[in-house]
């Protein structure tokens, strides 16, 4: 995938929809603009400990922000499969225009994970259903975002409402957790320490190690062995034995 393709298929998902429901698209497609970040980057960031995000090779040696750029327009499908299919009738329209043209789109997206798990074996182990294109995406903006292995594994075993709700209740106990550990909370209307990813358990552990390293490391050290050393008690002790008498 390079930018000429992605525009090409940008092209391609306009032209699914009759001219007169492009201005709905339009207002489907503004719904995923959003900012490249990492949560792990952030999360790393607010708490002052590192070895958590996660470096993957991308094709042609792109940067990880710039591989996920080139995915937006193959989102659209992502967002409809997850239920969001606008906030209008002309909106719910355009979607059903688009969805009838999913199979048209999905060689695009699995080119894309192609490209980035022959690049990165790993990847391959995380559970992948042929006929979602969000399966595909989960995967790829996971190794974007820099995710650990092991979490975009068990992310991708989360299909059902019930277990992205399990999900979802971890993530806030694991934040709580860490916020208690670190004493790093949070304000209200501010981005919690972990938010839009759920570590495994694992890449738990792993975080609540490294602050408590952090957290020792930061502590004052003092030699016992000078600490209590009173330097004016010694210099009168000399000088009640004659050591500064000529």
């Amino acid at each position: 995938m390079d930018k000429k393709r992605s525009l090409k298929i940008l092209k391609e998902i306009y032209q699914s929809v009759p001219p007169e429901d492009r201005n709905a698209l339009d207002r489907l497609y503004q719904c995923l603009d959003y900012e490249n970040y990492s949560p792990v980057k952030r999360m790393e960031q607010k708490l002052g400990i590192s070895g958590i995000y996660t470096n993957y090779k991308f094709p042609q040696g792109m940067e990880a922000a710039d591989y996920e750029s080139l995915m937006k327009p193959l989102r659209i499908f992502e967002m409809l499969e997850r239920g969001h299919q606008g906030n209008s009738v002309e909106e719910e329209i355009a979607a059903r225009h688009l969805l009838a043209k999913k199979e048209h789109f999905l060689p695009e997206i699995r080119q894309m994970y192609d490209e980035l798990t022959n690049l990165n074996p790993e990847l391959k182990t995380a559970r992948i259903i042929p006929d979602r294109i969000r399966s595909y995406v989960a995967v790829i903006s996971g190794a974007c975002s820099g995710f650990p292995v092991q979490d975009i594994v068990e992310f991708s075993l989360s299909t059902s409402d019930e277990k992205n709700t399990a999900l979802n209740n971890r993530k806030r106990e694991m934040s709580a957790e860490l916020e208690q550990l670190t004493g790093k909370t949070h304000q209200k209307g501010e981005t919690p320490l972990i938010e839009n990813w759920c570590p495994s358990e694992t890449t738990y552990q792993k975080i609540k190690q490294a602050c408590i390293e952090q957290k020792s490391a930061q502590k004052p050290q003092t030699n016992p062995r000078t600490s209590s050393f009173d330097y004016d008690a010694y210099q009168n002790f000399l000088e009640s034995r004659g050591y500064f008498n000529d």
